[in-house]
C-alpha cells in the first residue's frame, strides 16, 4: 500500500477535516495543524486512523512532530518505503 505524498496528503486532509468538522479544501497543506485549533483529542484520533490505514506503529505525538499536512505525508511515505525496503 505504498502511495505517494499527494495521496497521503489528501488522506490526512480528509481525516483532519472530519475531526475538525470542516471541509477538507479549507485546510492548507502547508499550514500548521495548531493554526486550525488542533487539540490532543483530534491528534490522537487522526494518528490512530493513520495507524489503521498504514499498518505502521505511529506515535500519539505524530501531528505535533510533523505539524503540517505536507510534513506528515512525507513522513508517512518515508516510513512506508522503509517498511517495503526491510
Amino acid at each position: 500500500m505504498n502511495k505517494d505524498k499527494a495521496y497521503w496528503s489528501e488522506i490526512i486532509r480528509t481525516l483532519v477535516a472530519k475531526e475538525m468538522r470542516v471541509e477538507p479544501q479549507t485546510l492548507d497543506p502547508q499550514q500548521k495543524f495548531t493554526s486550525y485549533g488542533l487539540d490532543s483529542i483530534v491528534a490522537l484520533s487522526v494518528s490512530g486512523d493513520l495507524e489503521d490505514l498504514t499498518q505502521l506503529e505511529l506515535e500519539p505525538t505524530l501531528l505535533w512532530d510533523y505539524p503540517t499536512i505536507n510534513a506528515l505525508a512525507e513522513y508517512i511515505v518515508s516510513q512506508l518505503e522503509q517498511g517495503v525496503a526491510s
